[in-house]
């Protein structure tokens, strides 16, 4: 292989995932397939999701930052961020590859609560990206 060849490679790769969560993005739009309701003692958050998630590679190092406020726990009833809270209402799967996921939530900020509407989205590679109407984040699962 030469020198260039891995650098060529990672960008394919990358821009196959962007097309796959571009494709995802539009299902994101139109709405979800199945469906997992919250309450009931049914758990909403995809099993794939639940772990520790971090922006910063120095987040997932050692016990972490805590504090971070790129840091994400995923529970299988919610996740907890820096100062908020979502609590899902339902997460559809809308793409089996790459794994996606519409979910619905109530966030909670700072006393207040809203509703939330966001796809994650995994790579295969260990790396989460969650599309909102305000921004895109890819995460890494920390070990």
């Amino acid at each position: 292989m030469v020198q260039g060849d891995g650098l060529k490679i990672n960008r394919m790769r990358s821009a196959r995932a962007l097309a796959a969560a571009c494709s995802v993005a539009v299902i994101f739009v139109a709405g979800g397939c199945a469906s997992a309701q919250a309450g009931g003692g049914r758990e909403a958050m995809p099993a794939e999701l639940v772990g520790v998630w971090d922006i910063a590679a120095s987040g997932c190092t050692g016990q972490g930052n805590p504090d971070s406020d790129t840091r994400l726990v995923i529970t299988p009833t919610g996740i907890d961020n820096y100062e908020q809270t979502f609590k899902p209402i339902n997460a559809s799967s809308v793409s089996k590859s790459p794994r996606a996921w519409n979910i619905r939530s109530t966030l909670t900020f700072d006393g207040e609560s809203s509703s939330h509407r966001a796809l994650y989205a995994l790579d295969g590679g260990g790396r989460l990206t969650i599309v909102d109407e305000h921004r895109t984040e890819t995460y890494s699962r920390c070990k």
